[in-house]
């Protein structure tokens, strides 16, 4: 049998001893629709639920190069993802995807529109000139193209509508360096769209979007 997310689900529930309707619960969703997933793969609107439940990213659900030895050995020990993630999600080193500099001011600026392909992608934000004022935390954030509201019914469900993937990036002051700051954060990407760079930042700034794994469609 094919080891795709569904799979790994039901292997996820045995392996903790969990009820489907204990998942069920957590994720929203009936039994019924949940025992589908066996048979049919996860929802793609449900796995960013389903990962979180089992507090892991939600490549452990969907990256066909983890065996399931490792996927196994993560649903026990979550933290073990770090460690298998370099030989499992990456054969090189992240590719970049887009970039932006820009000026701090108040408000927002956004990037031009730009392709992002199913799967892992890290976010990168590197501000400057950042000094011991740290009450205005910048923010950065990619969203979907034309997307002006959650109420879009493109997406499935009021959960998948949240295409806005955030990094908050939470100054502190042993995160300065020279003046500097970076904050770092990997997402999951479940549908290949077009997405813009949102920056809101007092600080001059520049954010990478670099592609570290893409998925099957």
């Amino acid at each position: 049998m094919e080891f795709h997310s569904g799979v790994r689900l039901k292997l996820a529930k045995e392996l903790k001893s969990l009820t489907w309707q204990e998942i069920a619960s957590a994720v929203n969703r009936t039994d019924s629709a949940v025992k589908k997933w066996v048979k049919d793969e996860i929802k793609n609107s449900s796995i960013s639920a389903i990962a979180n439940y089992f507090k892991v990213d939600g490549w452990v659900f969907l990256d066909e190069s983890l065996s399931e030895e490792e996927f196994k050995k993560i649903i026990f020990d979550p933290s073990l993802q770090k460690k298998i993630l370099p030989q499992t999600k990456t054969t090189s080193l992240p590719s970049l995807i887009h970039k932006i500099t820009g000026k701090g001011r108040r408000g927002s600026q956004k990037s031009n529109p730009f392709v992002i392909k199913r799967g892992s992608v890290l976010m990168s934000a590197k501000m400057f000139g950042v000094g011991e004022d740290l009450q205005n935390n910048p923010q950065f954030w990619i969203k979907k193209h034309e997307m002006n509201n959650f109420e879009e019914i493109e997406y499935e469900t009021n959960e998948y509508l949240k295409i806005n993937y955030h990094l908050y990036t939470n100054i502190t002051p042993e995160d300065i360096i020279s003046n500097e700051a970076v904050k770092e954060k990997i997402v999951e990407i479940y549908k290949e769209d077009e997405f813009h760079i949102y920056a809101a930042s007092k600080y001059d700034f520049e954010v990478s979007i670099y592609e570290m794994k893409t998925y099957p469609k």
